[in-house]
């Protein structure tokens, strides 16, 4: 089996990319019911297909 060194890398990456932008807008949410968020569909990966978000309007 293959496993890219670049893995754990790339999880810290993502992982800091959202604390941030959870820390700068905090009424970012989910667009869609987790249910009906998509999955990249590969052998020994699991990925987001999407990730919709909606932030809520300025007053």
């Amino acid at each position: 089996m293959h496993f890219c060194l670049g893995f754990q890398l790339a999880r810290a990456e993502a992982a800091v990319a959202l604390e941030r932008a959870i820390a700068r807008y905090p009424d970012l949410h989910l667009a869609k019911p987790i249910g009906q968020i998509r999955w990249r569909k590969r052998l020994g990966i699991r990925a987001l297909a999407e990730l919709p978000v909606r932030l809520a309007r300025a007053n």
